[in-house]
């Protein structure tokens, strides 16, 4: 039932590709589109997980069958698994200046973490169509108070402290909510640099971070920085 390295496979290849003798092809799973971002764009495309690599050693073009080898299994293959042109490698890139100011917003991670940190994946709603460019920084804007944020999921306790540090019944001490996130400045919270663009999307490398990112936060690559 499983596939792996050394096993010989057959392929059914779609009409109009003429794969080569010798093609190394990567196989993958497509795992699901990100999930829907309020105020983010949602580019074209999947996120994916590499299941490993396939050596076309025969190909019958009137058949569109081509026989291949595994030549790589990073996980475990299954019959029906895709293959296909996809770019794995992502190269050591220097920071490079924006040439314009670009507004993003964070759509997903590889795995669909809720928090998201320093060296992790992230991928953005904006690409080369858009002004950005491989080796751009973008820094990672949050206006406000997260627990503030927090309390419109949470019930209604969720502001109140007990003081049980007298012979008296508890008090019920609620915590004061004075201004709006609005009123206080934008702070950055991390640092990002753009590994890969596709026209309207890019996948980026948390190069640096102070605080938890989510899908969601605001992403900016200044003009000159």
């Amino acid at each position: 039932m499983l596939l792996s390295r050394g096993n010989h496979v057959y392929l059914d290849v779609k009409s109009g590709v003429e794969p080569q003798i010798g093609q190394e092809i990567t196989l993958f799973e497509t795992l699901r589109k990100p999930d829907s971002v309020d105020g983010a764009r949602m580019p074209p495309g999947d996120i994916v997980r590499i299941k490993g690599t396939v050596k076309i050693t025969e190909f019958d073009p009137k058949k569109k069958i081509a026989t291949g080898e595994i030549v790589e299994a990073v996980d475990a293959i299954e019959r029906g698994t895709k293959m296909g042109d996809i770019e794995r490698r992502y190269r050591v890139v220097a920071p490079t200046t924006s040439t314009k100011t670009v507004w993003a917003r964070v759509l997903t991670s590889v795995h669909p973490h809720v928090y998201m940190g320093q060296n992790q994946l992230v991928f953005l709603d904006h690409g080369s169509e858009d002004g950005l460019a491989v080796g751009n920084r973008l820094l990672v804007i949050r206006r406000g108070d997260s627990w503030r944020q927090s309390l419109a999921y949470a019930s209604s306790t969720a502001r109140d402290t007990l003081h049980i540090d007298s012979p008296k019944h508890s008090d019920v001490k609620t915590t004061t909510l004075r201004r709006d996130d609005k009123d206080f400045p934008e702070e950055i919270i991390a640092e990002l640099r753009i590994l890969k663009v596709s026209p309207y999307s890019s996948a980026a490398l948390v190069a640096e971070s102070q605080k938890e990112i989510v899908v969601g936060d605001r992403a900016v690559a200044r003009e000159g920085y």
